[in-house]
């Protein structure tokens, strides 16, 4: 009875670990900067990446000196 708690340790951490691995994971993300007369053409082009690697696309629209404030 001396090491009585070492089966309660080991069925606590692994329900620790197995609740850590389910924690909801930040999304992997990529921001473009593109011409605002781009528009459809990369709301196409975004939505096709998004669907073909799970990427999400945060498009930025502006004119040329806006979008280098941006960077």
């Amino acid at each position: 009875m001396k090491h009585a708690w070492a089966p309660v340790a080991v069925v606590l951490l692994a329900v620790a670990a197995a609740w850590w691995l389910m924690l909801p994971r930040d999304q992997p993300s990529v921001r473009v900067l593109c011409a605002v007369v781009m528009h459809r053409p990369m709301e196409r082009i975004a939505r096709q990446y998004e669907a073909e690697t799970g990427v999400r696309v945060e498009l930025a629209y502006g004119g040329s000196k806006t979008l280098l404030e941006q960077l």
